[in-house]
């Protein structure tokens, strides 16, 4: 969404009225035979950051990490009326981070015929 709503940033119009938030991320759930337990996973990835390891990096300017994913693991056991929430954040080493362009280059040697 940020891609195409920089026409917009470019004239200082507050985006965040207009534009949707979408997660990106998983959302998975898991229920006992008995439906006695009910285990729940969620997964987003925070979309300041997000890119392959070898591109994206450490940290930026705004203090936002490459690579930023927090999960929560929610358990319900309604027979109890209780629940129970744990969350795990991960990402990139807070550090600045400068890399040079990693390039591949196919070398082949020309061999003749005769």
């Amino acid at each position: 969404n940020r891609g195409l709503s920089l026409p917009l940033l470019k004239y200082n119009i507050d985006i965040r009225y207009w534009i949707p938030k979408v997660m990106c991320g998983g959302i998975e759930n898991f229920r006992s035979q008995h439906d006695d337990i009910d285990l729940w996973l969620i997964s987003r990835l925070s979309c300041e950051r997000a890119g392959t390891r070898f591109n994206v990096r450490g940290v930026n300017d705004d203090g936002a990490v490459a690579n930023f994913v927090e999960t929560e693991q929610i358990v319900l056991i309604p027979q109890q009326h209780s629940y129970s929430s744990f969350i795990i954040i991960r990402g990139s080493i807070p550090i600045f981070w400068h890399q040079p362009r990693f390039q591949v280059r196919l070398e082949t040697g020309a061999s003749s015929i005769d």
